[in-house]
């Protein structure tokens, strides 16, 4: 089995098709059409090296994408998966920052690309997200005590996070409610679940940003009874991508260039008397 998809015009009359497989199985799950008018496909694949696979599986089967350009030709590829089986695909879907979101379920424990352990299921939903060349950012695995099936996930408008599965389990890990009978759809929102160093809990009323989004230039206002001393700025994988070090009054205004940030969501976090201070934006 390949990965094979067919072009149509407005009528349904053919332009062109492709193929794309490895030597064993591969199996196409999901095809999104991306910004720059090409297409992401992704599946799973049992294949090793050969054909138009380029790298081989960790364990059983993999997650398998393909980027092609507008005419459906392969401009890379990846492979992503655990030491054990990746057993479903749900859905791959470009994200905000030009990067991939990928979906669907697994066996596997640590190793190979996945970082954390099915600790409470056999087969959990594991969720994988890359920048715009495939290259792995992070990934997460949705903890529950029971069976998942048909893993799904998309980003949401303001930049979170939502999955969604097919689990019989009853409360613990991610879920807050027990399944009504065998299997119930389980629905679940992670916003910047997957930042480092960075607690959503420690969000602060004390922080204005604004314009939110922004494509230019943020204005931070502080209304904390400190004055402000550092403000910094991560990315959701915890990297610090900006510092300036200043001194103002409790309420003054500070207005700060981030044009040469990438789309995607930041959180600034403002050091005020060894209190620290949080909140986050929108770069368009």
């Amino acid at each position: 089995d390949d990965y094979w998809i067919v072009k149509t015009d407005s009528l349904g009359n053919k332009e062109w098709d492709k193929d794309f497989g490895g030597t064993n199985y591969d199996l196409l799950y999901s095809l999104q059409q991306t910004a720059d008018g090409g297409y992401i496909l992704g599946g799973w694949s049992l294949s090793g090296i050969g054909g138009d696979k380029t790298q081989p599986t960790w364990g059983l089967y993999d997650y398998w994408i393909v980027k092609t350009d507008s005419l459906g030709n392969k401009e890379w590829d990846k492979d992503f998966g655990g030491t054990d089986n990746e057993d479903y695909f749900g859905n791959i879907s470009q994200t905000t920052d030009g990067g991939y979101l990928l979906c669907g379920t697994s066996y596997s424990n640590i190793g190979g690309d996945k970082t954390e352990n099915n600790f409470l299921g056999a087969e959990q939903t594991w969720i994988l997200k890359t920048d715009s060349q495939g290259t792995k950012q992070w990934d997460k695995t949705i903890l529950s005590p029971g069976h998942d099936e048909r893993g799904y996930a998309i980003q949401t408008k303001e930049g979170c996070y939502a999955v969604a599965s097919w689990d019989d389990g009853g409360i613990g890990g991610y879920k807050t409610q027990a399944s009504q009978g065998s299997y119930d759809y389980w629905l679940v929102k992670f916003c910047d679940s997957t930042h480092i160093g960075i607690n959503e809990l420690n969000v602060s009323n004390s922080l204005s940003i604004f314009p939110n989004p922004t494509q230019n230039n943020i204005t931070i206002i502080n209304t904390a009874e400190q004055k402000t001393e550092i403000i910094s700025i991560f990315n959701l994988l915890g990297e610090k991508v900006m510092t300036v070090s200043l001194q103002t009054t409790n309420s003054e205004q500070r207005t700060i260039d981030v044009s040469f940030l990438s789309k995607g969501m930041y959180w600034l976090e403002v050091t005020s008397s060894n209190k620290v201070f949080r909140s986050k934006f929108v770069k368009q």
